[in-house]
């Protein structure tokens, strides 16, 4: 958490001076944006850091496998939120691909060990695996923290298609590109994830000195793909809604799972394999489900006018 923490600081310096950098040719939009708009960016930010914060140490707390299943079901709590919030209808058939979402994340991330029951030895096969911490070294605080990190990154998921879908036309925040978002997003989520290393990894600040010069590359290399992940994901739920961003954090385990393949020769099981499938299944009902919505009012405004004479 640390590093990332550093990272994290690293990338907000970055945009920070690229925001003043910028400063004389900035747009009328951008100068206008009001307390409230950037106040509502911060706390996405120090949102984004507790949720990282709580599930990094979460895994110290808590097997990889009860982590994995917990996150695995982050698509009904934002099935839940999305009805909360009012963010779009929830039918039945997005329902039934939440299911299929939740049962193929279960389902790959099986402790599949020589006492699991005979149902569960089905579904993984041949398995030579071993996980390598047990349940009984879960703790209650491991849980309260994975559960917080789903339902703290459910809401701001939330928010986030709040501000850019339902904050009014005319707001700055509205006109602002996704990147000249982040100078006001990354301060908080840097301070949160700074205050949490501090707490949780006091002593990897003690080593840092020592490990500068080593980490630097790391570094920077995270910063950028933090800068370019932050982006996207900003842009895929302007453009779609906070499910669809959930829903893509599921399904991205199988382009994992082939460059494992490809690459290291990973052995996939059984139970993977139907995890995967039912994890694309449960993905294209939902999205197919999607398809069947009415358009969000500022996409058919523009339909409308771009199908006049």
């Amino acid at each position: 958490m640390a590093v990332v923490a550093w990272s994290l600081l690293l990338t907000g310096v970055l945009h920070l001076v690229k925001r003043f950098a910028a400063a004389p040719n900035n747009t009328p939009d951008r100068r206008s944006l009001q307390w409230q708009e950037a106040g509502f960016l911060l706390f996405l930010g120090v949102m984004q850091g507790l949720e990282l914060g709580l599930a990094n140490k979460s895994l110290s707390l808590v097997s990889v496998t009860l982590n994995r299943m917990i996150m695995a079901c982050c698509v009904v709590f934002q099935l839940l939120t999305a009805i909360c919030w009012r963010l779009e209808g929830i039918t039945m058939l997005k329902w039934l691909a939440a299911g299929l979402l939740v049962f193929g994340g279960i389902t790959e991330n099986l402790p599949c060990t020589p006492h699991s029951s005979i149902f569960v030895a089905t579904l993984c096969g041949p398995h030579d695996e071993v996980p390598n911490k047990s349940d009984s070294e879960n703790t209650f605080s491991g849980w309260v923290f994975v559960v917080a990190s789903v339902l703290i990154s459910a809401n701001r998921w939330a928010l986030t298609q709040h501000i850019f879908q339902r904050f009014p036309t005319t707001s700055a925040v509205r006109n602002m590109t996704k990147m000249q978002t982040l100078p006001y997003i990354s301060p908080g989520t840097t301070l949160v994830c700074l205050v949490l290393a501090g707490i949780f990894e006091s002593d990897a600040f003690a080593q840092l000195q020592a490990a500068a010069w080593d980490l630097a590359v790391p570094m920077i290399v995270v910063s950028a793909s933090i800068t370019i992940l932050t982006v996207c994901e900003l842009l895929i739920v302007d453009l779609t809604a906070a499910t669809v961003m959930v829903i893509l954090s599921v399904v991205h385990n199988i382009p994992i799972m082939l460059g494992g393949v490809l690459i290291n020769d990973d052995r996939v099981y059984r139970n993977q394999l139907l995890g995967f499938a039912l994890c694309t299944v449960g993905a294209t009902v939902y999205f197919a489900a999607r398809m069947r919505d009415a358009p969000r009012p500022a996409m058919a405004a523009r339909e409308a006018l771009l199908d006049q004479p």
